[in-house]
């Protein structure tokens, strides 16, 4: 053990932490404006007073061999420029703007303005040696997870989960490669008359305003939400400071994120929808401790938040002096994992809703009309409680030019050319560069242009033609990308089995396809159908023996390219038939959003039988990308797909979460995620 490990203990960060870590947010920050005289050097003396009481305040991080997250350990002794970074603006010569910035990992909402309050107080911050640390709070938490109530706490948070992709999206969401990730904030100042009748109906419905906003909230993501399911996940931020005396006065990550299930059905009223929440606020209360502590949270882990961001306090005496009024113009403490987070905050008697999202998914325009909306909706909730959310109003000024910019322009629409016949365009662009790569070998596109052109020969050969279908019994491998654009350059479709389900699926499968042919390979022999023949590839010779030269085959929109067959979880499997058409447009579309170039690396995890394979397949192919094949044993094997990335780094890649998750515990991020 060196000297430096011994002269530092070190904490696990606490889940709320955690989850800033792996959300890679910046840091928070606390804009004020300060009227007077301004003594930078009595400022910067009183941030380092309240970061020698405040551990949080002085949190450094360590990096530790083997964990997905780092340590922190607690500074003894600090200045205020080691923690929180101060900037200041001189507006004219009595009026300045402050910018306090301090580490994500010590400060939430409520943290920040508790440091207003402390930076207007009179009395300079003093050490309480009874209260609570953070650090000691970390560790209760995590101590709770053995108690005798962590069970049921448990089979509570087990209830409220959804899987979000089964939500659908938001209308106005739009992805948008050239623009920034990091989120940023739409602001609206809400009209008079909803203050006032949020007020008064608050007052008779003994509701309070972070309920009933977040209630209107919900109901307007439902109402634009383009799923099938009316469940969605609402995160309610929460800072459990509001729960407990004891912590009251304890600084640093508190804030929470506890997803409820938000799922009322359109005929109930607001004010059913509001009671059933204000339920289920008391059961989140009652059982957050156990929500989000166990294991690692996902970085995206859901769409929707909401976070009550009350009052931000009036003017403020400066150190206690009247003659230097202090003055809060914004807080932005934004946790991690939601792509929108409505902040709702008072401000001089007026709530001000804050809308934070990032600009490769929301533009402006569609974060100001949702706050429009926002607005409209509450105003009719208010005045008609009874009224059922499907009809409650919708209305904002901005909503159809929002709608029209979601639009692309109506351009002449393109003349169809096949997918197999741009793939051939683009192996004449780019025949050296290099198309597939698997664990046994790689083919150029060239290579693979020339080997597809010959098995496709040999399938003409065989009778095989327009509209017939053509089984594949491969391994996720460049066999069977291989065999897939020979079967559409013949013009037939292909229908991809997943030779490591049961037999027995396959052959369901085949029997109810009749493909006129099957072809196979290191897989295996497919399940046997009379009088249907077959090729193993591996026979290169009976195959590789025809021109080179792409066949002479009319492909039209409407053929069928390839036959996907469901999961058969509620009864037999059933085939879904995809069009060349459907396919090209597909395709295109996917090209576009990611801007896919010539030479970068595409990974394949997935099963090739199931449609989320396909994003980058053909889209890569088609740009002269270099797409990698992983087997089934690689994809499970966190460092074995981490070995794989260090020897060939891949740019894009489209995974499940569980996948994700299980790579992301058992290896550090930066070896398994891809670079772009």
């Amino acid at each position: 053990m060196t000297a430096y490990e011994k002269r530092e203990e070190a904490f696990a960060l606490s889940p709320q932490q955690r989850s800033q870590w792996l959300g890679g947010l910046p840091p928070v920050r606390l804009e004020l404006e300060i009227r007077g005289a301004l003594v930078l050097e009595r400022l910067q003396q009183r941030l380092a007073a309240l970061s020698a009481c405040h551990e949080a305040l002085r949190v450094r991080v360590r990096p530790e061999p083997g964990l997905l997250t780092p340590l922190q350990v607690i500074e003894s002794t600090v200045t205020a420029a080691d923690g929180i970074t101060v900037e200041v603006q001189s507006v004219d010569e009595d009026r300045h703007r402050v910018v306090l910035q301090l580490p994500v990992l010590s400060a939430d909402r409520g943290t920040l303005l508790r440091l207003v309050q402390a930076l207007a107080s009179v009395q300079a911050p003093a050490f309480d040696d009874e209260a609570m640390t953070y650090t000691q709070y970390s560790a209760w938490l995590y101590e709770l997870q053995a108690d005798d109530d962590a069970e049921q706490g448990r089979r509570f948070w087990a209830t409220q989960a959804l899987d979000d992709s089964t939500t659908g999206e938001l209308l106005y969401r739009q992805v948008r490669s050239d623009h920034a990730d990091v989120p940023v904030i739409t602001r609206l100042t809400a009209m008079p008359q909803l203050r006032m009748a949020l007020d008064g109906f608050c007052q008779r419905r003994g509701a309070s305003a972070e309920q009933v906003l977040m209630a209107a909230w919900g109901v307007l993501l439902q109402r634009l939400s383009s799923g099938d399911s009316p469940a969605l996940t609402l995160n309610w931020v929460h800072d459990c400071r509001d729960d407990y005396e004891e912590l009251a006065d304890c600084w640093g990550q508190f804030a929470k994120p506890l997803p409820l299930r938000w799922e009322p059905a359109p005929e109930h009223s607001f004010a059913q929808a509001l009671a059933n929440l204000q339920t289920l606020c008391e059961h989140a209360i009652e059982w957050q401790e156990y929500c989000g502590v166990g294991a690692a949270q996902a970085i995206e882990a859901s769409h929707y938040g909401f976070q009550w961001g009350a009052q931000l306090p009036g003017p403020l005496g400066l150190l206690g002096s009247s003659a230097s009024p202090l003055t809060v113009l914004d807080v932005q403490a934004i946790p991690s994992g939601m792509e929108l987070l409505l902040v709702a905050e008072t401000l001089g008697g007026d709530y001000r809703l804050n809308l934070s999202h990032p600009p490769s998914r929301y533009s402006e325009q569609a974060a100001t009309t949702l706050l429009e909306q926002l607005q409209s909706l509450l105003l009719d909730a208010l005045a008609n409680p009874d009224k059922p959310l499907s009809q409650l109003s919708l209305q904002a000024p901005g909503f159809a030019a929002t709608l029209a910019a979601l639009q692309p322009p109506l351009d002449a629409p393109p003349t169809f050319t096949s997918v197999p016949a741009r793939f051939s365009q683009c192996a004449a662009q780019f025949p050296g560069h290099l198309a597939l790569r698997d664990h046994n070998g790689h083919l150029s596109y060239a290579e693979l242009d020339a080997r597809s052109n010959q098995l496709a020969h040999y399938l003409r050969a065989q009778g095989v033609g327009r509209e017939d279908r053509v089984a594949l019994y491969l391994d996720r491998s460049v066999q069977m990308v291989l065999a897939m654009l020979a079967v559409l350059k013949s013009g037939a479709a292909f229908i991809p089995l997943d030779a490591q389900q049961p037999a027995q699926r396959s052959l369901a499968i085949l029997q109810q396809a009749q493909p006129a042919f099957v072809l196979s390979g290191a897989a295996g022999s497919a399940p046997v159908l009379p009088s249907v023949d077959s090729l193993d590839l591996r026979n290169e010779a009976a195959w590789q023996q025809g021109p080179t030269s792409a066949p002479d085959v009319d492909i039209q929109p409407e053929d069928a390219a390839y036959v996907l067959f469901t999961s058969g979880s509620t009864g037999t499997p059933k085939g879904v038939i995809v069009e060349h058409r459907q396919l090209g447009s597909y395709v295109a579309r996917v090209s576009r959003r990611l801007k896919l170039a010539a030479g970068e690396r595409s990974a394949v995890v997935t099963s090739l039988a199931a449609d989320l394979g396909y994003t980058l397949l053909f889209p890569a192919l088609l740009s002269g990308g270099e797409v990698h094949l992983l087997d089934k044993e690689t994809a499970m094997d966190a460092q074995a797909w981490a070995a794989w990335q260090a020897q060939y780094p891949i740019d894009h890649l489209k995974i499940v979460p569980s996948l994700l998750d299980a790579w992301l515990i058992h290896a550090q991020s930066a070896a398994v995620l891809p670079r772009k």
